[in-house]
């Protein structure tokens, strides 16, 4: 659960010439600074000086939503008109100082008199330690509401006092006043002598030894990407980078903010909208996929379902105008393939194959895709192929032994996704069937074909005549074959046929 800090609007400033120090400015002929609220580099001042008389009213921190340089600016709210505050920036050779400017922003409008507001004040220190302090009366513009820019100050006069006594030293200009002497300067603005807030960007000095500028920004905030480390876990993990899931999965990003310390503001969590932004695989930038809020106490929440390698992004806009928009790390999610296969026959013989089909998700055409036994706890490649139209395939192993046979597909890493396996299958690779004995050679008889000669004479068979006899056409007496007589019938009755032995 998030902590809640309330922390009011406006909060006291420090003293005069109070030197904020942060990272270092970029040391080039030209260079920008850009300051993140009040969290001020070495190369910038915050002063706080007496209208009339020492200062004695507070000071408070004002952050807007729109500048004149970027897109946040700074300014000052004052308790009473008898003090004045602003910030001077480092000039690099104030003795050829020639460009000296500054945006400004009054909401209210002014009372358009000719009373000094404001002044334009250069600190110079000799190298020898000795400082001398210069002031150029200023007018606030009088209608308000809008951005106005300052007239080139390098080229104003300006009366110079001695800071340690106040001494009085006369009028010169920043570049007259430092001519001969070896030192450093420090210029810029300060308002408030009549009491109206006032906000301030984009500060410029040049001079022969280049243009230095100042761009006043919000506070700074940070924002985080958050979620579980894996799809079953429930341990949220914040400023998460890496996440892996399945294809088919879904996930919940969180998104939120929080503000970070400039010296004036504290670190909380803020409010804000949250916009989720993807990169997807293959592709050259983010898109915006989704916006939702949050507070100092909720997080947004976004639901992903990615079928390829994408990268997130959590960018948060403050409710607050005192904090700058920010963006969270990037999030990378990469997604596994799933593995679809089936096995043909779980029992075959042995010089059979094994035939292994199915298909994978997302379905790609032309992943690798390797057949694996396991033997001795070890997986290993026994065929492969490539999937074709719609993600399938096939792959096949011929079974050189018998017994029981694990085998799985490995599909490579391609196309955006990382590569996976599917589950074990089990073949069992039984012995062939035994031969069949072999059927004996046919028999062909043998016949002999040679003729046998006749052991009697053949005696033609005579049709017998009406009114003979059997022994009339008998054959010869040697065959023994029975006699039968043959007796006419009578007229009126049958005839006797009598059967003689021989």
């Amino acid at each position: 659960m998030k902590r809640l800090l309330v922390l009011s609007a406006v909060v006291p400033l420090v003293a005069t010439f109070l030197v904020i120090t942060g990272a270092p400015p970029a040391r080039a002929a030209n260079s920008t600074t850009v300051v993140n609220g009040f969290d001020y580099p070495s190369s910038l001042t915050y002063i706080e000086l007496g209208c009339e008389t020492p200062s004695a009213s507070e000071v408070y921190a004002l952050y807007r939503r729109g500048g004149a340089r970027g897109t946040h600016a700074t300014g000052f709210r004052f308790e009473a008109a008898d003090t004045m505050a602003g910030a001077l920036g480092r000039v690099s050779s104030p003795s050829t100082l020639h460009t000296a400017t500054v945006r400004l922003y009054f909401p209210d409008p002014g009372d358009n008199d000719t009373v000094a507001d404001g002044y334009f004040v250069v600190r110079y220190t000799l190298s020898g330690g000795e400082a001398f302090v210069g002031y150029h009366g200023l007018t606030a513009p009088g209608p308000g509401g809008a951005w106005v820019t300052s007239k080139n100050l390098a080229t104003v006069q300006l009366g110079w006092v001695r800071e340690s006594d106040g001494e009085f030293l006369g009028y010169n200009t920043v570049a007259g006043f430092t001519q001969g002497t070896v030192g450093t300067a420090q210029a810029g603005v300060a308002f408030g002598c009549d009491g109206r807030d006032y906000y301030i960007d984009d500060l410029r000095l040049s001079s022969a030894a280049g243009t230095s500028s100042w761009d006043f920004e919000g506070a700074r905030s940070r924002s985080y990407i958050s979620a579980t480390p894996t799809h079953h876990s429930e341990r949220l993990e914040r400023d998460i980078i890496r996440l892996r899931l399945v294809h088919g999965q879904d996930h919940h990003l969180l998104g939120d903010s929080a503000g970070v310390p400039d010296g004036v503001v504290g670190n909380a969590y803020i409010a804000g909208t949250a916009r989720l932004h993807a990169r997807g695989w293959n592709k050259a930038s983010f898109r915006r996929i989704g916006t939702a809020s949050y507070t100092a106490t909720t997080y947004a929440h976004f639901r992903i379902k990615p079928s390829r390698q994408t990268r997130y992004q959590v960018r948060t806009v403050p409710t607050s105008p005192t904090f700058e928009n920010s963006s969270s790390k990037i999030l990378l999610v990469t997604v596994q393939r799933r593995v679809r296969s089936r096995v043909a026959d779980t029992r075959i013989r042995r010089g059979q194959r094994i035939v292994v089909s199915g298909h994978v998700l997302p379905r790609d055409r032309g992943v690798g895709v390797t057949l694996q036994r396991r033997v001795n706890g070890t997986w290993r490649a026994v065929g492969r192929a490539t999937t074709g139209r719609s993600g399938g395939y096939v792959v096949g192993v011929r079974a050189r032994s018998v017994g029981k046979w694990v085998v799985r597909v490995k599909v490579a890493s391609a196309k955006g996704n990382v590569g996976n396996v599917s589950r074990p299958r089990t073949v069992r690779v039984t012995p062939p069937p035994p031969k069949p004995s072999p059927a004996p050679a046919p028999v062909t008889p043998v016949v002999d074909t040679t003729p046998i000669p006749p052991t009697h004479s053949v005696v033609p068979i005579k049709r017998p005549v009406v009114g003979a006899t059997v022994a009339d056409t008998a054959g010869p007496a040697a065959l023994s074959d029975p006699v039968v007589r043959v007796v006419p019938e009578q007229v009126g009755e049958r005839a006797a046929v009598p059967f003689a032995r021989p």
